[in-house]
């Protein structure tokens, strides 16, 4: 499916800040990335993702023949959470059978990032946690938003650090480049499971 972009993104005042606020933001946690490459288009990113509510792994290599958006974020970062609406209606749009957001939350504190649990329960995107920052700086992510469009067959496209109107309208082109993209999709995990159910019901 081939998103329009007036169904996707509007036009928001109070996000037209001055870049010095973004920016502040952008370079919170630069210091902690130094020691990994930086990602670039064309490299295949790291695996792990962190973990799920349950606390089981999440990991990239479980989506590859989709598209894949990656998003770091944190509750006090006030750009994510502007930026997260987007990315569910994106989700909700294209259908799991295409596309995985997943919003992986560097909140040290627990109690904030179950605060935002239970306010983004309805979302469909899936949410990885990444307690300690091991993902983050596994990525080199350089700041908070920190965003990343993985192709079909598991390699960066896009990247993007920061936040800014402009991007959101960007991201709406980068999606369907990469939907119009070949490559064989893969169910989502609750598609295989249904589809092998009825297997067996039918057996």
């Amino acid at each position: 499916m081939i998103i329009p972009k007036e169904n996707l993104v509007q036009k928001n005042p109070r996000a037209r800040r001055s870049r010095m606020t973004w920016r502040a933001a952008l370079l919170g946690l630069l210091a902690t990335t130094s020691a990994f490459a930086q990602l670039r288009v064309g490299d295949a990113p790291p695996d792990l993702l962190g973990v799920d509510r349950d606390g089981h792994d999440v990991h990239l290599s479980a989506y590859q023949g989709k598209v894949v958006i990656l998003s770091f974020w944190a509750s006090w970062c006030p750009f994510c959470l502007h930026e997260l609406p987007v990315l569910e209606k994106i989700q909700r749009v294209i259908g799991k059978s295409q596309i995985e957001v997943i919003a992986i939350n560097t909140d040290r504190n627990r109690s904030n990032y179950l605060s935002m649990r239970r306010q983004l329960k309805d979302f469909e995107f899936t949410m990885a946690r990444d307690e300690h920052g091991d993902v983050f700086r596994s990525y080199a992510a350089k700041g908070l938003p920190y965003l990343l469009m993985v192709s079909k067959t598991g390699h960066v496209a896009y990247v993007h650090a920061g936040y800014s109107e402009k991007a959101l309208n960007g991201f709406v082109d980068e999606v369907n480049s990469l939907l119009s993209e070949p490559g064989t999709l893969r169910p989502s995990p609750s598609e295989s499971a249904a589809a092998t159910a009825s297997q067996r019901s039918g057996n």
